[in-house]
């Protein structure tokens, strides 16, 4: 599928344009973006989704997870623990927290109350402390979903940082929370899709 007039991405999966509220999401500053016109030519494994005011543009995983409402396209390696409501989604190694995504279906709770209370690893601790990072919206799919990105400082041993990041589609009640971070979670949250009956 060809992007259509609007933003595009040079050198990254994501693309954002402005929305014309003013109040919506914004291109990231480690994102270039250039205007492209509607003839640009397709790019094999980068799906382009028009959305409400912006254009996102993600790389996309052959393989097909599906949690409730909403579908995953993951890489081969990846695969599903447990079911709706809670399903975990990613590398199935070692126990639950080891695994990338945990999702919820059914989420009612505002996106703050994700925000990680213990550290990986064993035992289980609490964090020395919790830093916000960013806030705001991201994409996922054609939805704008809350967005919050955190970094634990975590004792274990030395002290070690740990990075979590949370999305939240409050009609939807789907809440998607990194658990553990790899390279792959955000083109795997961005371009997944939720049915249009929610």
């Amino acid at each position: 599928m060809g992007a259509k007039a609007g933003w595009a991405t040079v050198g990254a999966a994501l693309v954002l344009g402005a929305c014309s509220s003013g109040g919506g999401p914004q291109a990231t500053p480690a994102t270039s973006t250039v205007p492209v016109a509607s003839t640009a030519p397709a790019t094999p494994g980068v799906t382009t989704t028009p959305t409400t005011g912006f254009l996102i543009t993600t790389k996309t995983f052959a393989k097909l997870i599906r949690v409730g409402t909403i579908t995953f396209h993951a890489p081969e390696s990846w695969d599903i623990a447990g079911g709706p409501p809670t399903a975990y989604v990613g590398v199935l190694a070692g126990g639950r927290g080891d695994i990338a995504l945990r999702v919820q279906t059914g989420f009612t709770g505002p996106i703050d109350s994700l925000a990680p209370t213990t550290c990986l690893g064993a035992p289980p601790s609490a964090p020395a402390s919790v830093d916000l990072v960013e806030q705001g919206f991201r994409p996922v799919g054609d939805r704008t979903a809350e967005f919050r990105f955190w970094r634990s400082s975590c004792p274990n041993g030395d002290l070690k940082v740990e990075e979590h990041r949370a999305w939240l589609l409050p009609v939807s009640q789907i809440a998607i929370f990194e658990q553990h971070h790899l390279p792959e979670v955000e083109a795997v949250v961005e371009s997944a899709l939720v049915d249009r009956a929610r």
